[in-house]
């Protein structure tokens, strides 16, 4: 007899450790889907696909061509008003 009620008592034990894991395992995944959580999760996406990005394009060859155009436009443009305003007149 007591050797059952010893097997019960284990028995209830184990079932309520099991019931314990459960629980905690519930209330992990009601935390990871809360509406803030994923708000962060969308934002820390969001900025690795943009990091991502700009680190592509920062090294295509045909982006430092078009940024060393730019520039020499730039200069171009200013030498020109400089030119025109200042010593023309």
């Amino acid at each position: 007899m007591e050797k059952q009620i010893i097997n019960h008592i284990s028995d209830l034990g184990q079932r309520t450790a099991e019931l314990e894991d459960a629980v905690q395992a519930l209330l992990q995944i009601i935390d990871d889907n809360r509406p803030s959580v994923r708000a962060r999760r969308v934002g820390i996406w969001i900025a690795e696909r943009i990091r991502r990005c700009k680190q592509s394009l920062q090294e295509s060859t045909t982006y430092w061509i078009l940024g060393f155009l730019g520039v020499l436009i730039t200069v171009y443009a200013v030498a020109k008003y400089v030119f025109h305003y200042l010593v023309v007149k």
